[in-house]
């Protein structure tokens, strides 16, 4: 009972980030499929309720991690004045993130993406600034 009291993490150190931290990890280690709530509670040393309190479910967090990672990849470098250049280095780089990244095609596969990064990406399209 008391070793497993040292190893729970303390009161009020567990947020939203950290949990997206641990999930991006497992993502990046390619066990997106594996990963629980319950794992991540394990990792992060916590009750598996208490992970509840940040997100609402798997697919929440898988939604969050993929947003973040699409975030960094798929901007084209190319002149958004060339529209055809740039669309077309934005649906390669799209392409390319969906293979690297199967919980991002699972994500995409599942459901509407309206994160901001999503919206972002389809505005810049579109000549939008939403």
């Amino acid at each position: 009972m008391a070793a497993e009291r040292r190893l729970r993490a303390g009161w009020g150190t567990i947020t939203r980030d950290r949990v997206v931290e641990a999930a991006a990890r497992s993502v990046a280690a390619g066990k997106f499929e594996k990963m629980t709530i319950r794992s991540l509670a394990a990792e992060l040393h916590v009750s598996p309720m208490s992970l509840y309190r940040h997100v609402r479910d798997k697919g929440d967090l898988i939604d969050e991690v993929v947003d973040q990672l699409f975030a960094g990849r798929w901007r084209p470098e190319v002149d958004p004045s060339d529209w055809i250049a740039w669309t077309k280095e934005a649906a390669e780089r799209f392409r390319d993130f969906l293979i690297d990244q199967p919980a991002a095609l699972h994500v995409y596969l599942a459901h509407p993406v309206l994160s901001s990064t999503a919206l972002e990406s389809f505005g810049r399209w579109c000549g939008a600034t939403l």
